[in-house]
């Protein structure tokens, strides 16, 4: 039986492939767009979004393997880059996941955001993937793709 730690590393990593794999289904010509409805608004390029993720996984391995996070990844330029980077930085963290213990999960690691627990900090990442994978899909959207794209399954599955 796969323990939690182990099961919680296949997540991330499963996020990972799926957000890269949606990003990679981006018309190149829609990799920076920036969609708005509003003059002001903040959204992001799928691009961007991609680059966050890949800096918010780094961050999270750093402070859960108990070092100082690195500086964010430069901007990305191109898919194959941001993908590469997303399945890189999702191992790292999982890799770090499947070091942890069960009562890591109940420790408290000081974050950027604050204080949080540890059974949070080894689920935000595969949640922020899974939301900005949402996103990514709706980028696709709204500038008229309307295909549904199911990622391949992970190995081993």
């Amino acid at each position: 039986m796969e323990s939690v730690m182990e099961w919680q590393a296949s997540v991330i990593e499963g996020a990972a492939n799926a957000l890269a794999f949606w990003v990679g289904t981006t018309r190149e010509d829609r990799l920076n767009w920036t969609p708005s409805a509003e003059p002001d608004s903040k959204t992001r390029s799928v691009l961007e979004v991609a680059h966050e993720c890949v800096g918010s996984n780094r961050r999270a391995a750093a402070i859960l393997g108990g070092s100082t996070p690195p500086e964010g990844p430069p901007p990305f330029t191109d898919v194959v880059t941001a993908q590469q980077q997303l399945k890189e930085s999702a191992k790292e963290l999982a890799d770090v996941v499947r070091g942890l213990s069960e009562s890591d999960l109940t420790r408290t690691f000081q974050t950027g955001l604050g204080p949080m627990p540890g059974r949070l900090m080894v689920h935000l990442p595969a949640m922020n993937m899974i939301y900005h994978g949402g996103q990514v899909n709706y980028i696709q959207r709204l500038y008229g793709d309307t295909e549904f794209r199911v990622p391949p399954p992970p190995p081993g599955a």
